[in-house]
């Protein structure tokens, strides 16, 4: 089997065995499966059938539980949300947060011992974040920064101390850093950042970094960003 340049991204255990996307030039980019030895590497599921690739470039995949979640693009329901359990079988379209060809374009997924975080666009929401607990039934807007339509683009997620830090952007405020504990959204940073922003977690500590591009221009205790 051959495969392109720079296309092997986003190994993810999966019970015993590893899943993880490739490309080639008879089936686009697609999700494949290892048990770690050549005999035990094939494709796994050939999500968008033909040369088009069902996986973006930048492929990730986070874990829930004894499954874990992606996004991949078919012709049929566009962007969204989709879980593997490292079989054939068992990998599949997880919710349809747009129905038909629409996209929700479901990214920044992350996940702790019982909820899965992501963000991705619905009709009724705009770009918001989303939960689940790796149902269909309890899928949900998790935080709707800007109620209605109206989307808060937020990203960088990160999940810090029982709660949930991420960037994201209103009319009133700009860019901001916001915290939600459990169902409540509350404002985690009252000073204005610029959208060129970004947060991160410091392994080390109970600390968050405000970095724009190279440079660390803040950081603030978790103590003092409880809203």
């Amino acid at each position: 089997q051959e495969f392109g340049s720079n296309t092997f991204t986003g190994f993810t255990p999966v019970g015993d065995r590893t899943i993880f996307a490739a490309e080639n030039s008879e089936q686009g980019r697609e999700l494949w499966v290892t048990d770690g030895t050549i005999a035990g590497t094939s494709l796994l599921n050939d999500i968008r059938p033909g040369a088009d690739d069902a996986l973006p470039l930048f492929f990730s995949a986070t874990t829930l539980g004894d499954k874990a979640y992606f996004a991949a693009t078919t012709e049929e329901h566009g962007s969204e949300l989709w879980v593997s359990d490292g079989t054939a079988e068992g990998t599949q379209l997880f919710v349809e947060l747009n129905a038909g060809p629409a996209s929700a374009v479901p990214t920044d997924l992350v996940a702790d011992e019982t909820h899965l975080y992501f963000t991705a666009y619905s009709d009724d929401t705009g770009f918001e974040i989303f939960s689940t607990e790796g149902t269909e039934e309890s899928t949900k807007v998790f935080a709707d920064v800007l109620p209605g339509v109206a989307s808060s683009n937020p990203n960088h997620i990160q999940i810090l101390d029982g709660r949930l830090y991420y960037l994201a952007s209103t009319q009133s405020e700009g860019v901001q850093v916001w915290s939600s504990p459990l169902e409540r959204v509350v404002s985690a940073a009252p000073e204005r950042l610029e959208a060129n922003h970004y947060v991160y977690p410091v392994p080390a500590g109970d600390q968050l970094s405000f970095i724009s591009g190279l440079e660390i221009i803040s950081q603030a205790v978790l103590i003092n960003m409880q809203g």
